[in-house]
């Protein structure tokens, strides 16, 4: 079988390159996806060039080609994993392509809870990424303040009012962004109040670290969730040390063992309506759109959050 999947060939450059799809071995499926969702922020920054691993010899697998996409959802046409029934609709860690084939044992899926959408199901992988901020909270989070209101960051805010008896709120220069916070149910800080114990950076701008540092509560704790684009220049002492606050990463591989499990009740929870994700979808394309749809989310930011590509309108 044939079929093709989106590659960042080069710096500001997306195309479909032709791929085989070799026969199913023992422990595989074959997913033909319905959909799958466009990370507006890491797949962006690889796209531009501008993700800070580029040149980092620690970070080999940010080189150009570069296969685009992580969070497909779509039905298992053919299966030679004996948990998992041909018709079965997953959620899972999947390139955007048509098709997609995946080792049940070692992938990262999950099962899609009955009566849940598509597209509702691919945010899944997101809320997945967003749950490292709470893992990473080491202190108690009483009142938490989030930076950023992209996918992410929305996401880790919901996961944190979770507990109803914290203060959460969410900070974003952009009124859109802002307008979705509020759709999912979440409070949008209009005036700086008195410091918060927790601050969640979910930008990926390191100026916003400094910010976190300065505003957050003393013996708090700032947590790093979103990839940042460049270096940071602090004055540890003043900020850190003096004040007595953890500084901590995010990043998804603090869940470790747990994540196929995180990935499983973050769709639950979705499915549920404890996790709001409709008010975050915003378009919906057809395959022959995906490679120009990067530069359209670069020039226009706020309008572009949820981005969905439709594989069942053919292309594949």
């Amino acid at each position: 079988m044939k079929t093709k999947v989106l590659v960042f060939t080069a710096r500001n450059r997306a195309e479909f390159v032709p791929r085989e799809i070799p026969d199913l071995r023992e422990g595989e499926i074959l997913i033909r996806n319905r959909v799958s969702l466009v990370s507006p922020g890491t797949e962006l920054a690889l796209y531009s060039g501008s993700h800070i691993g580029f040149g980092d010899p620690e970070v080999p697998w940010a080189r150009y080609p570069i296969d685009g996409g992580y969070a497909s959802t779509g039905i298992v046409e053919e299966s030679r994993s004996p948990e998992v029934p041909a018709g079965m609709a997953v959620m899972h860690y999947g390139n955007h392509a048509p098709v997609t084939v995946l080792d049940t044992a070692s992938a990262m899926w999950a099962p899609v809870p009955a009566g849940l959408g598509m597209r509702e199901a691919s945010f899944g992988r997101f809320a997945q990424i967003a749950r490292s901020a709470v893992i990473a909270a080491v202190r108690p989070a009483q009142s938490v303040l989030v930076y950023g209101a992209g996918i992410v960051g929305n996401l880790a805010a919901q996961w944190f009012a979770l507990d109803t008896d914290r203060s959460v709120a969410v900070r974003d220069l952009s009124p859109v962004r802002l307008a979705m916070a509020r759709q999912c149910g979440l409070s949008v800080e209009e005036t700086q109040p008195p410091k918060p114990d927790t601050i969640v950076e979910a930008t990926g701008v390191p100026a916003v670290v400094i910010e976190a540092l300065m505003r957050v509560a003393p013996s708090g704790q700032v947590i790093l969730l979103g990839s940042s684009r460049g270096t940071v220049e602090l004055n540890a002492y003043k900020l850190v040390h003096r004040k007595a606050v953890i500084l901590s990463g995010a990043h998804e591989t603090i869940l470790g063992a747990t994540v196929r499990e995180v990935l499983k009740t973050s769709l639950e929870l979705i499915a549920a309506g404890a996790l709001r994700v409709a008010p975050l979808i915003t378009h919906t394309i057809p395959p022959d759109e995906l490679p120009g749809i990067y530069d359209r989310i670069a020039a226009d930011r706020d309008q572009y959050t949820g981005v969905f590509v439709d594989w069942s309108s053919g292309n594949g």
